[in-house]
């Protein structure tokens, strides 16, 4: 939001040269302080213009080409001419005093010398000077007749129009204002710039369409009634075949038709109907009735000058409606975007609930937060200094910290905080892991975790926002004492090892000689080491002394006194915010909206057409009355047994004081729209026995509660029944609802106009007019359906653009992800050909693409766990990917659990081809493989022909290579190639052997199991796992089942498909064309041939064909595949 500043020159000039000069005329300056920018009396007056400009923009041509030489001008508008005369000459010189803001320095600029240049040097001066020429009308009128002042006064405003060109700015002046006030959605407000335009050139040239068609064909085209047909019937033009227009002014139909009243020169029908012509051109309804061109010419040239600009200006209308959507709520949308994106991407990988909850109440609150953008984002495009002084903030914090004390530089501490990293721990989330070698210092800023200590049941302590644990472990490389878990959405600043060496690093600080202690500070006796021992040792006591006094019952007794008092405090009856309750009734509520949305406009409609819109009560009304009664119990149970979760002070809880609950419902904006659609019209109906229908509109407000309703159901949906939908679904799901509720009130206006239609046909003139389809069968007849048709042409228009703006951009993302994946396999080819890359690189980069594409659904895991979800939590997802792997490996059987974490959060993803060496002879390996999926060959080059053998197969959750890690190798002790496509997950020497050096005990032991990899124990394993195998494979073979690749299931699938082709089509045919006629019997026997085989595929599919699980492993067993049959929904 940018802020104003007013300079002005005093009496100190001379102190500031360099100020903008303000003139000391006091007039003028009087005037200038009125008419600031966003000074209310400049609002006023520019809005006030607005509507002048806007009112002869319309006016004006309606005058000239509808009203000229017929009726006299009514006096108002003469009055209105002069008034605004005199309105343009006092804003054209008012120009001169207003103050602008200056577009360098966004200061106000008041000096009068200045304005005035501005002003004379702008095309905005030329333009006020020939919109004043009317002014001179008024000294020239008194040497005219009546007749000729009156075509003066009309044409002479043709001047006044220029000032259109205004327009553009003064939209641009209130966009600038807006933005002063806030941001300004630009697709939005270019859409009403749009809409407006669109309208003022409808009414311009729809009065151009009729006063030239009629001005140059026919000299009057009011005649007197005896010369109507003579003059005007027997002309060409669009006027003489229009009936809605002719029989209005024909004695001949007026006169003996009761329900049409005549008039000699019905302006208002003439204004009506051009315009109505104007709208159906614009938005290509086109429904070819009596409005179109006649075979003049001039209407002809018109109407393609018409359909041209209402081409362009429709396609506009739809392209700035997709933006619009795509722009309405751009921070959410993008946020819901990605975590669908996430959420299929868990759903890939078969994530756990929980593992899931605890994602998805992460990105819940970063959205509630920060609007679903991670700081690393945020904080990423910002200069380095600015990133630094927003860190120092952090410094306060710090300090607590014994071995960051106040006494330290300000230079380090700036380091330390600069290094801070900002982490959101879900609630129930580890921080740390007892007995486990982490190394951050973790800095509790918001929320709450709980201390445990293994074999204790109870909480040992506490974080509260300020606290800190981990220092020692920083400082001295120790494992964790304690373990900490969360309470609720907790914040913390966590300092990493990496950081920390880095701040040690730094010139500044090489007097602590960190790296030459070997990475801590044990020999250290630097006296925030010191503190940080005894501080320690303090909190370890008073850890200790809370564990024995819970493990000794000394607290039981308050244990069960607070449980007591819970259970007395939840005793009342509430419906907690993830209850089913819930999706039930945001279903219920959708459906009675609908029904209210539907009942009243086509019982309105049904009671016009019968002449019965005053008839009292009937049993119809009992449907409504039975939803208004759930209405109300809702509204009592929102107001008293509806908890809610609220966040506070970095906690989520959940509020179920019934007082809270209803000073929360009361303050919403919900209860006022229930509490207006309750307001009991109803009675007043009731009491005068009568108009029924009418009152019941009031319950239409509830429409405006779908948007809110279609949320809740979405929101309840996945808290309570863990069923996910995305935005696109959601938005589908309103645009479904909003197209029924347009279709369903306009077709009942129109059935309401149509005494003799029936409601088929009402709703087909709908479908036609809003889709723009506009055959042209069914259309306005009279003035009154003409209007109707004219709003329902125009809000349908743009409605219809918003729909394919809608399915625009649901296709859009659907088809994102291909259009990715073929532009970086173009991309890819085209770096391949210029650079000149070997086939074989080149082809594995190829099969990398497809892989992702084809197995991962386009999903970059890589790119999701880097960019979409934070350090912590993708270490879990990490660890659930590769626990299955690293657990199933005997070389890491007997090593610690804080390896074996370092372990999982340490592998990379690789992807190879079929028949791809990973393992070759020329190059030793420094890297050991584990296999997520797919298939891999071990092999040997045999001694005599040295070709190669397969001494060994391995599948999903084998390893090998794993004696790289511990010793290098000059040559690879065998060869390893992929049977299959294969997801390999490696660990590199370095990084193992950076991971061992924090665990001594292990590196002994690792040793060992690697020198001993041939005696009986290892032996025994081995043999043991490829008994399981080979017994695996043995029940396989036992086993009848269709595997989902053979040559027999791609055939079957040419035969289902060529029995459904045939009932999809030859089914409807006998249905349409021969119901009278006998039925072969060689149809009969295709129909029954048709429903074996359907049923011949039930039990193939149900019981025999296989299918490959999510490690890619061919699953035979009967049961299971019945089971996977039963869960795809086939």
């Amino acid at each position: 939001m940018r802020k104003l500043t007013l300079i002005s020159r005093g009496d100190n000039d001379d102190a500031n040269p360099d100020a903008l000069v303000v003139n000391r005329n006091r007039f003028s300056y009087k005037i200038a302080q009125l008419f600031l920018p966003d000074s209310n009396v400049r609002i006023i007056w520019d809005v006030f213009i607005f509507m002048v400009i806007w009112y002869n923009s319309v006016i004006t041509p309606i005058r000239i080409f509808i009203m000229s030489g017929h009726d006299s001008t009514p006096q108002a508008l003469i009055s209105l001419d002069v008034v605004f005369d005199f309105v343009f000459v006092a804003d054209t010189i008012l120009r001169f005093y207003r103050p602008y803001v200056d577009g360098n320095t966004g200061q106000i600029v008041m000096d009068q010398q200045l304005i005035r240049s501005k002003y004379m040097g702008s095309f905005t001066l030329y333009i006020n000077a020939i919109a004043c020429i009317p002014i001179i009308k008024l000294p020239i009128s008194l040497l005219l007749s009546a007749n000729q002042q009156t075509s003066l006064l009309t044409y002479f405003n043709v001047f006044r129009m220029i000032r259109v060109l205004h327009l553009p700015e003064q939209f641009q002046e209130l966009k600038r204002f807006k933005e002063r006030k806030g941001p300004v959605n630009e697709p939005v407000f270019r859409m009403y710039i749009i809409l407006f335009f669109m309208i003022l050139f409808m009414c311009q040239c729809g009065c151009l369409y009729f006063g030239l068609s009629t001005l140059l064909t026919v000299d009057d085209i009011c005649p007197a009634p005896d010369n109507f047909v003579d003059d005007v019937l027997g002309e060409e033009l669009w006027v003489a075949q229009d009936t809605v227009t002719t029989n209005v002014m024909d004695t001949r139909v007026c006169e003996i038709e009761p329900s049409i009243d005549c008039e000699e020169c019905p302006q208002t029908i003439f204004f009506t109907r051009s315009l109505y012509f104007l709208m159906q051109t614009i938005f290509t309804i086109g429904y070819g009735d009596s409005v179109v061109p006649s075979k003049s010419s001039v209407e002809m040239a018109l109407g393609c000058v018409f359909m041209v600009f209402g081409v362009v200006a429709y396609a506009m209308t739809i392209a700035n409606m997709t933006s619009v959507l795509a722009n309405l709520d751009v921070v959410n949308m993008q946020f819901r975007h990605e975590m669908d994106t996430v959420s299929h991407w868990m759903a890939f990988r078969s994530l756990p609930i929980q593992l899931k909850q605890q994602i998805t109440t992460f990105f819940s609150y970063l959205s509630r937060s920060q609007h679903g953008v991670l700081d690393e984002k945020l904080l990423g495009e910002l200069p380095p200094r600015l990133r630094t002084e927003l860190a120092e903030g952090n410094i306060l914090l710090l300090t607590k910290v014994p071995f960051f004390n106040e006494n330290r530089s300000n230079m380090l501490l700036s380091l330390a905080a600069s290094a801070l990293k900002r982490r959101v721990y879900t609630p129930g989330s580890f921080i740390i892991h007892q007995a486990e070698m982490q190394r951050e210092l973790i800095i509790i800023k918001t929320g709450k975790a709980d201390i445990l200590l293994e074999g204790v049941p109870d909480a040992v302590g506490s974080l509260l926002p300020g606290d800190f644990i981990g220092d020692y472990q920083l400082l001295f490389g120790t494992v964790n004492q304690v373990s900490v878990r969360t309470v609720d959405y907790t914040e913390a600043l966590v300092l990493t090892f990496a950081e920390f060496q880095q701040v040690m690093s730094h010139p500044h600080n090489v007097d602590f000689a960190f790296a030459k202690l070997g990475g801590t500070f044990r020999q250290s006796h630097d006296d925030g080491c010191i503190e940080t021992i005894y501080e320690t040792k303090e909190s370890i006591k008073k850890i200790m002394s809370t564990a024995n006094t819970i493990l000794g019952g000394k607290s039981r007794s308050k244990l069960k006194d607070m449980m007591a008092e819970h259970e007395i405090v939840t005793n009342e009856f509430r419906i907690l915010p993830n209850s089913k309750v819930h999706v039930y009734w945001d279903v219920f509520s959708i459906a009675s909206i609908l029904y209210y949305s539907i009942d009243a406009p086509i019982r309105i409609a049904s009671s016009y057409r019968a002449s019965a819109l005053a008839s009292s009560y009937d049993y119809g009304f009992t449907v409504g009355y039975c939803i208004d009664a759930m209405f109300i119990v809702d509204m009592i149970l929102r107001a008293s047994v509806y908890a809610y979760s609220s966040y506070e002070h970095g906690r989520t809880i959940i509020v179920t004081n019934k007082s809270q609950i209803r000073q929360k419902y009361l303050s919403s904006g919900k209860f006022k729209i229930d509490l207006l659609a309750i307001v009991p019209f109803d009675l007043i109906a009731a009491g005068t026995s009568s108009y029924h229908s009418l009152f019941r509109l009031s319950k239409l407000i509830r429409v405006s509660q779908i948007p809110q309703a279609a949320s809740n159901l979405q929101n309840h949906l996945d808290a309570c029944l863990h069923i996910k939908t995305t935005e696109t679904q959601r938005s589908v799901l309103l645009m479904l609802m909003y197209s029924l509720l347009l279709i369903v009130w306009s077709s009942a206006g129109w059935n309401a106009l149509r005494q003799g239609e029936s409601g088929v046909i009402s709703v087909y003139w709908a479908l036609t007019t809003l889709s723009t389809v506009g055959y042209g069968d069914v259309t306005p007849e009279d003035f009154v359906e003409t209007v109707y048709a004219l709003i329902v042409g125009a809000v349908g228009a743009v409605f219809t653009a918003a729909v394919v703006a809608n399915v625009t951009s649901f296709f859009h993302d659907a088809e994102l992800s291909e259009h990715n994946y073929e532009h970086q396999m173009n991309c890819i080819k085209r770096y391949v050909e210029r650079h000149k890359i070997s086939h074989d690189s080149s082809q594995r980069v190829l099969e990398y693409f497809d892989y992702v594409e084809q197995e991962q659904d386009g999903l970059s895991e890589s790119v999701i766990l880097r960019e979409a979800i934070p350090d912590h939590l993708a270490s879990n997802v990490l660890i659930h990917i590769t626990q299955p792997m690293v657990e199933a490996c005997d070389f890491f059987a007997d090593c610690e659990n804080g390896l074996i974490r370092k372990i999982m959060t340490s592998l990379e993803q690789v992807f190879f081809g079929a028949q791809c060496m990973v393992m070759n002879k020329h190059v030793p390996s420094n890297s050991m493989y584990f296999i997520k999926k797919g298939l891999v060959h071990l092999m040997k080059a045999d001694e005599e022909d040295e070709s190669l053998k397969v001494i060994r197969k391995l599948d999903a959750n084998d390893c090998f290579a794993e004696g790289c890690l511990v010793e290098y190798w000059e040559k690879n002790p065998f060869l390893a190639q992929t049977a299959s496509e294969c997801e390999l997950w490696t660990l590199k020497r370095s990084v193992f052997q950076q991971i061992l050096g924090e665990f001594p005990r292990s590196r002994t032991l690792l040793k060992q199991v690697n020198t001993k990899q041939n005696d009986e124990q290892y032996r025994r394993r081995a043999s043991v796992h490829d008994a399981l195998k080979a017994a695996e494979r043995a029940k396989r073979n036992a086993t009848r089942f269709i595997h989902p690749h053979s040559l027999f299931i791609q055939g079957w699938f040419g035969v289902i498909l060529g029995v459904t082709l045939y009932s999809m089509i030859v089914l409807p045919f006998r249905v349409a064309f021969l119901e009278n006629y006998e039925i072969s019997p060689a149809w009969v026997f295709f129909d029954y041939f048709g429903d074996c085989i359907f049923l011949v595929d039930f039990l193939f599919r149900a019981s025999f064909e296989a299918f490959f699980d999510e490690n890619n492993n061919l699953v035979v067993d009967h049961k299971a595949i019945w089971q996977h049959f039963v869960k795809s929904g086939k």
